[in-house]
């Protein structure tokens, strides 16, 4: 379950007292985190993370194209320019289009420049616009001490690094220009789902830089809320009311929770119209 925006470590600091729980507990640990992630995500109608893939979009006859997607770079943009499937023009950054914002990530709109050769609209029609592209809110990371400590092929899916100290399980990490998705570690060697995220596996060299994904606060907060809350009502067979003669009576929220929502506003997709 790659993808998830608080790790297994961060959980247990905050919600698993008993070090015993997180070995006999670990799948259900990952499975809140998964759900809080997912929930994160179709809460804001975007996700937080960095994906490489290949996206289309219904042409509009205008020079203005509000993608549905965050938008983090292009590698292709292409237009099919009489709808036989075939993405027959080009484009090429700034010579023929424009990224909106000019100033900012991620980018939301595709400009065409008034003086491109190629094309003055965007084709109408079904399916006539082609992206190539790395997709999601941020593509941040930061670097790890650790590096590789071996040669690493295509298929290897046990990392030896200097420190399995430096990471957790539930973190997608950075080797060259592979996404890895590590499930578990045992002493210095992460388990890792490769070529996670659209990015394909490599082979890389000893002493290799590793890099970790890195997700907005207000984000990892509220991922992290959710998945305590659902660890926690497991005690309660998610009932909505409780009694507890010491405090009284509480009300457990359906959905996700007011202040899980309030921390995840600012972060909602924008509603094309």
């Amino acid at each position: 379950m790659p993808n998830l925006y608080a790790d297994v470590a961060m959980f247990t600091r905050r919600y698993v007292h008993d070090s015993a729980l997180v070995a006999t507990d670990a799948a259900e640990i990952l499975r809140v985190l998964n759900d809080g992630a997912r929930r994160v995500d179709d809460y804001c109608d975007r996700h937080f993370y960095s994906e490489l893939a290949t996206h289309v979009y219904d042409g509009n006859g205008k020079s203005t194209l509000w993608l549905p997607d965050d938008l983090l770079t292009v590698t292709t943009l292409k237009a099919d320019d009489d709808g036989d499937g075939t993405y027959e023009i080009s484009l090429t950054a700034n010579t023929d289009y424009w990224l909106w914002p000019d100033n900012d990530t991620p980018k939301v709109r595709v400009d065409i420049n008034p003086e491109s050769t190629l094309i003055s609209s965007w084709p109408v029609g079904r399916r006539r616009v082609q992206i190539v592209g790395e997709f999601g809110y941020t593509n941040t990371t930061e670097l790890v001490a650790s590096v590789t400590t071996e040669v690493l092929d295509a298929s290897e899916t046990g990392v030896d690094v200097t420190a399995g100290t430096d990471f957790a399980v539930g973190q997608t990490i950075l080797v060259d220009s592979e996404q890895m998705y590590i499930s578990s570690i045992t002493t210095n060697t992460l388990t890792v789902v490769r070529g996670v995220n659209g990015t394909t596996a490599a082979t890389h060299i000893t002493s290799s830089v590793i890099r970790r994904y890195v997700y907005e606060e207000a984000v990892v907060g509220a991922a992290l809320m959710w998945a305590g809350r659902l660890w926690k009502r497991r005690e309660t067979a998610d009932a909505t009311t409780i009694v507890a003669p010491a405090i009284g009576t509480l009300e457990i929220h359906r959905g996700l929770d007011p202040d899980v929502r309030q921390a995840l506003d600012p972060y909602r997709a924008r509603v094309l119209v």
